[in-house]
This record gives C-alpha cells, structure tokens and sequence, in this order.
C-alpha cells in the first residue's frame, strides 16, 4: 500500500524533485527508512530549509548501498555514501546501521542514537511523495518515512552531539527541525506518542528538550544558535514562544515516565 499521499511545492533549485527521484530507485528490500531533513519537509509538507543530503537508516547498509551502486549514474563517496550524479542537482546519499541485533554502547549519547535509529526503522511509515514544480511537472515516489515521534528523538539526540562535533553548524538546522515538528501538535498526544518509545530514549528526549528550549535553562541561547547557524528562509518568525511551545512537550515527556 502506497499510504498517504503528500503533496509538496518544490524549491527553485530543484533539490526536492531531485530527492524524490532518487527516493524512487530504491529497493524494497533490504528494509530502510528516510529520515533527516527531507523527512521533515515531507512531515511538515513544507520546504522549511533545504538540506544537503538524504539521510536513511536501513537494517542491511552494505547490502544498501551495493544494490543502489548497480545503478550507472551511482559512485561511491564511501563505505555507507554514495551520489547520484546523473540527478540534477546530484544527490549524496547516506545510510545509517540501524544497529539491531549489536549491543547498546555504553556511552549514553551512542546509546541514545542507537535506540532513536532502531526506533525509526520499526515505526516507518509508507508515503506517497510528490513534489510539483512549475513548469516542471511533479515528480512522484512511494518511500517509507519516519514517523514525527521518531524524528523527534532523532533530532533530540543529534542536537546535543552535534554541538560538540566537527559540524556545530548543524545544531541550527536541528533546532530548525525540532519546532517545526512540534508547532501546530496536540502536545499531549505526540507526548503520549513518545511515551510510548523506549524508556532510555524517552528520558533522552525529554532531558534534552526542557533545558535546550526552556526561559528557565538554555532558551536564549538556543534561539541565537537557531538565528546565527540555521539557514532557513523562515528563520526570523521563530520567537521564544516557539522554542516554549518545544520546552513544554519535553516536561510533558518527563512526565509521562513519573
């Protein structure tokens, strides 16, 4: 079954379309899921921010990535990366281990960002994706997408990581993703709908929202990283009462483990 189907306007450079075609060469085997940014333009039916590369996580990468080299336009960048370079623009592909069936690191951001990937490959959703473009017709595929709670968590962990990392940039785009994901929600149903992930990676989640987006911890200083380091075009409309709205699921999110 094809699912929903989501209709998005494409952006002027045309990366969308390029997306969704790559999206469309995929196999249906082994299982794989996309997450990352254009999953949550496809969640938000919204190109909020354009991102550079489409992110999955799968159960089988090497065998992944060795069926979507067997296409004559595919190089490989790396073990688990590979371009499209006959889509215009190209499109780099990453893929994810899933990590099922290995043990849960020790460190609890690893452990953390294991759960989140496991999680998003279990709750994958199948979506019919067409993205319209004047001029340019659309351009269609039927891909398994995360879930909103499985973003969520995922964002929940890279955000952190990522500020301590070799691209601190990327925590811009994380924040970005984050509101947009929770604006607009029955707060207490996506709580509820978290609730329902792993115990670890809900208290993860939680821990990392309150303080990040709170006026009580860390707010003032998420937003200058949001406003200094994202690129999206709709940056400037996001206040301290969005990031309150993000603060307010992580306390719901803590509560519901009480």
């Amino acid at each position: 079954m094809p699912g929903e189907r989501l209709i998005l306007v494409g952006d002027a450079g045309g990366r969308l379309r390029s997306f969704v075609n790559a999206l469309a060469r995929f196999p249906s085997d082994p299982p794989w899921v996309v997450v990352g940014g254009i999953a949550v333009n496809v969640r938000i039916t919204q190109v909020h921010r354009l991102t550079n590369d489409l992110d999955t996580i799968t159960s089988s990468p090497a065998q992944l990535v060795e069926i979507l080299l067997e296409a004559p336009d595919a190089d490989r960048l790396d073990h688990a990366k590979l371009r499209f370079i006959g889509e215009m623009p190209t499109v780099d592909i990453d893929v994810m281990d899933d990590t099922a069936g290995q043990p849960l690191p020790a460190e609890p951001s690893d452990r953390a960002f294991a759960l989140a990937r496991r999680q998003a490959i279990e709750a994958r959703e199948p979506l019919e994706i067409v993205v319209v473009e004047a001029g340019k017709g659309t351009a269609e595929a039927t891909a398994p997408v995360a879930s909103v709670p499985s973003l969520i968590a995922l964002k929940s962990v890279s955000m952190p990581r990522r500020s301590a990392s070799n691209h601190p940039e990327k925590v811009g785009s994380d924040i970005h993703d984050l509101v947009r994901l929770v604006e607009g929600r029955d707060l207490d149903e996506l709580a509820q709908a978290l609730a329902g992930l792993n115990e670890q990676l809900v208290r993860w989640v939680g821990t990392t929202l309150l303080p990040w987006f709170s006026t009580d911890a860390d707010q003032r200083y998420t937003l200058a990283r949001l406003r200094r380091l994202s690129g999206g075009t709709d940056v400037r409309s996001i206040d301290e009462g969005a990031l309150d709205v993000v603060a307010l699921l992580g306390r719901l999110v803590l509560d519901s483990l009480e």
